[in-house]
């Protein structure tokens, strides 16, 4: 519990933004490091990895859109629907939110080993396809 408040801390995300010298809404730079990450998504794929309900994520996109970091594009594997992409004002963003969190980790794990940065990352892979795993076989059983 204590590592999901951290993660989910708006403290966290406040000193992030700072470090990154980024002034956007915080609830808004998830949806532009999702799209500059994972590249084109649809507002269903959007709310879906973000753990967020469906209209939220659709205003926060429209926000995003009119502020310019964000455009709507065709889906190429579906027509009908859009999927959001960066623009590059969106694109500097991500980038620069991405180098400062890279800093900040380096400065917290500044005294950890190789050894010991290295085991932390694949145990934390580990745990994220463990709990994908058991997550898959209980919405298959579900159905």
């Amino acid at each position: 519990m204590e590592l999901i408040g951290l993660l989910n801390s708006p403290r966290q995300d406040q000193v992030l933004l700072s470090e990154a010298k980024v002034e956007i809404d915080r609830a808004l730079f998830p949806i532009l490091i999702a799209t500059g990450v994972k590249g084109p998504l649809s507002v269903s794929g959007l709310a879906d990895l973000l753990g967020r309900d469906y209209t939220t994520i659709s205003r926060q996109v429209s926000k995003l859109t009119a502020l310019g970091f964000l455009a709507r594009a065709a889906n190429t594997a579906d027509g009908r629907q859009t999927v959001t992409i960066l623009t590059a004002r969106g694109a500097s963003i991500v980038s620069a939110i991405i180098e400062a969190r890279e800093r900040l980790l380096g400065f917290a794990l500044s005294d950890w080993t190789d050894e010991d940065r290295n085991l932390l990352a694949s145990l934390i892979r580990r745990f994220v396809d463990t709990v994908v795993a058991v997550t898959s076989n209980v919405d298959k059983k579900a159905q």
